[in-house]
């Protein structure tokens, strides 16, 4: 009898601790969601500063910010081994477990400097537009608000101007990222 007792105190001592470490990596979920929040705000601020031309913008250092949210080896752990009731925590627990995969194949330094230079040159690219000369982040523009439907064609077939200059040195990009996937030990397998 007293070892059912001792049993029971223990599966109460182990289930309040579990429960303990599922509220704890939770709050450690919101705060590091919070914070790619605002570093991935900063991040898109940039590439739309790079997209008009501006050759002092750069994303590099908001990138490595990211992967740094994305370093803790423990808490990817502990988060992909823990299991919530709420469905949408446990959602929220599978993206970020896929962004965490994706962001340490796709922010590898050599890559980023290659795609940083073909943005670069993307940004100081015009792309014609019935008379006018218009940079990437201007077409876009164009494309989402012209109330013009021809103005919008045209805007959108402009797309395809970059594609001689930018095509093979894009495809030499994608090349290495699936050559850095299959070298990539995921750190942490998904189960989607």
């Amino acid at each position: 009898m007293k070892s059912v007792g001792i049993f029971l105190l223990l599966l109460v001592m182990v289930s309040s601790a579990v429960a303990q470490s599922k509220k704890a990596t939770a709050a450690q979920l919101d705060g590091k969601e919070r914070q790619l929040e605002d570093l991935y705000a900063d991040y898109w601020r940039t590439e739309y500063k790079k997209a008009l031309g501006d050759q002092q913008a750069s994303s590099s250092s908001t990138e490595e910010r990211i992967r740094g949210v994305f370093k803790d080896q423990g808490f990817l752990a502990s988060l992909k081994n823990t299991s919530f009731r709420d469905a949408l925590l446990n959602r929220r627990r599978d993206l970020f477990l896929h962004e965490a995969v994706f962001t340490i194949i796709t922010t590898d330094a050599k890559l980023n400097a290659l795609e940083e230079s073909i943005t670069r040159e993307e940004g100081n690219f015009r792309y014609k537009v019935a008379d006018k000369q218009d940079t990437r982040a201007e077409l876009g523009n164009l494309v989402a608000g012209s109330p013009d439907r021809r103005t919008r064609e045209q805007a959108w077939r402009a797309r395809a101007q970059i594609a001689p200059l930018n095509g093979p040195r894009s495809c030499f990009l994608l090349l290495l990222v699936e050559c850095e996937s299959q070298e990539q030990q995921f750190l942490v397998p998904l189960d989607l």
